[in-house]
């Protein structure tokens, strides 16, 4: 009786006029322009409860071919407004924003889950095959599209006897559990080019593959999606994959003893690619010498995400991609920093450091130039100066800072003076500013003009906020995390404003 009533509720939950609530999402997808709907339907590929990263979505979404290419305008970006359309249409959740209102992640309500996993499978779009029943599942007799595994437990294997050989499948998924750990069992990945030949996805970042899979992905020709974890011993050559022409998104991690090189040549399509090295300095730079010419594809490709440090023996690589827009990297105080002003299209820098001691901005890396249409900015682990620092202040389109664990060259204070000035900075955000006691800012209405939002996470020895901040007409968040020291001066600068009759600043104190 139970059970009954849970399918009651699952199906027939109704709301305003008697309108069913499938009824109601129905006619919500019905009245979705047609290329919207497999957008959507795509949310049914996530196991319950589960988000969706946007940037993934979106890279999942163009490798399908869900999204229209429109002259002088950005897939990724098209792709984002088809997700914006969804969220305006009340069928997708967002879960978290960018300081800009980009989507970061994103989800459905249960009830357009079931809406969607319904519809699927009426279509035959997609087939969910939860791995600790999958001894219960039998071959499929009407081959899906799409599969998308669903994984709770580390034991769990991956079982080659699920779909018939020569299948028409063109995407394979999978997800984990966020409670799951990837598990030590080492899934050996040689049949799945046998059996899977018009595979244009295949994304198995949710289980450990032998790096031997490589190999046969090569002969995967249609692919555009590759995301996995490779694991062994040996070196990954940067050739490796050239046969594949039309790939448009590489994610590839490596544990263990198995090497990667910084960059794989000679992808036509490629736009993100994304390197994940378990050995952060064993990936020697192979490739295209500084007088070859630029290998086929590397013009256009956006994201260049890596796990290891560039240094200015890089430079070169780095002139190959004159298109990079985000460019993700650590660095070591042992070299300097690879030349990028010449990156005229890059928006995004995050530069790590994990030596044994913070690597100083201008002394180690000799980073004194930076992109001038650069809008954010992540350091993490890096020392820097007041000159470094009116460097960064002067890039005139720069709206997002981050420092974290960074170190400044006057020891326990960080002073901001007024010519100091970061004429764009919308969000500024300091996390766990290692010995940090005193923040001077003399004027923050002149050094943060436009400030919207002011995140300070662990610092924890940060003592007291400028009162001047009370004076920055935009500024509508502080969020303050672990920051004992400056939580009466957050707090007074709220209530004068609150005097003065203004009701825009939000504080959050944890």
């Amino acid at each position: 009786m139970w059970q009954e009533v849970l399918n009651t509720l699952s199906s027939h939950v109704a709301f305003r006029g008697g309108i069913q609530s499938n009824n109601a999402i129905e006619l919500s997808y019905n009245h979705l322009p047609a290329h919207l709907r497999p957008c959507l339907l795509y949310f049914a590929a996530i196991p319950e409860d589960a988000a969706f990263v946007a940037s993934k979505l979106i890279n999942l979404w163009i490798s399908e071919g869900f999204i229209d290419i429109i002259e002088k305008e950005r897939v990724e970006d098209v792709a984002r407004d088809c997700l914006n359309h969804l969220v305006g249409s009340n069928l997708v959740m967002v879960f978290r924003r960018e300081y800009d209102g980009r989507i970061l992640s994103c989800g459905v309500h249960d009830l357009v889950r079931d809406f969607c996993l319904t519809k699927v499978q009426d279509e035959n779009f997609l087939h969910i095959i939860k791995m600790e029943n999958m001894l219960d599942n039998p071959t499929l007799e009407l081959t899906p599209h799409r599969i998308s595994f669903h994984r709770y437990s580390a034991q769990h294997e991956l079982l080659n006897e699920l779909v018939p050989w020569n299948s028409s499948i063109h995407t394979l998924l999978g997800f984990r559990n966020i409670y799951t750990p990837v598990g030590q069992y080492i899934y050996n990945g040689s049949w799945l080019a046998n059996k899977f030949e018009h595979l244009t996805i295949l994304d198995l970042e949710f289980i450990l593959v032998d790096k031997s899979i490589m190999f046969e992905v090569n002969s995967l020709i249609h692919l555009r999606y590759l995301a996995l974890i490779l694991c062994g011993s040996g070196s990954i050559s940067p050739w490796l994959l050239e046969n594949l022409e039309c790939l448009i998104t590489l994610r590839l991690a490596s544990v263990e003893e198995v090497h990667l090189p910084k960059f794989f040549w000679n992808m036509r399509s490629l736009r993100h690619m994304v390197i994940g090295h378990s050995c952060l300095e064993s990936c020697p730079m192979e490739g295209p010498s500084v007088m070859e010419p630029i290998p086929h594809g590397s013009e256009i490709l956006q994201t260049l995400d890596l796990r290891t440090s560039l240094a200015i023996t890089d430079t070169h690589l780095l002139r190959k991609l004159p298109g990079l827009k985000y460019l993700r990297c650590r660095v070591s105080k042992l070299y300097p920093f690879a030349e990028i002003e010449f990156l005229h299209h890059l928006e995004s820098l995050t530069l790590i450091t994990r030596d044994a001691g913070n690597s100083h901005l201008l002394n180690d890396l000799k980073l004194t130039k930076f992109p001038s249409n650069v809008k954010e900015i992540r350091f993490s682990g890096i020392t820097l100066s007041s000159s470094a620092i009116s460097i960064i202040a002067q890039l005139s389109k720069l709206e997002a800072l981050t420092l974290s664990q960074c170190l400044f060259d006057e020891g326990l204070e960080w002073n901001v003076d007024e010519e100091t000035q970061f004429c764009k900075l919308k969000y500024l955000k300091l996390f766990i500013l290692n010995g940090t006691r005193f923040w001077i800012v003399s004027n923050a209405a002149e050094s943060f003009p436009c400030l919207e939002q002011l995140i300070l996470v662990g610092c924890d020895q940060l003592e007291g906020l400028s009162y001047s901040f009370a004076d920055i007409s935009t500024l509508k968040l502080i969020s303050v995390v672990n920051c004992p020291g400056v939580h009466s001066s957050v707090k007074e600068i709220q209530e004068e404003l609150q005097n003065m009759g203004s009701e825009q600043l939000t504080v959050h104190i944890n």
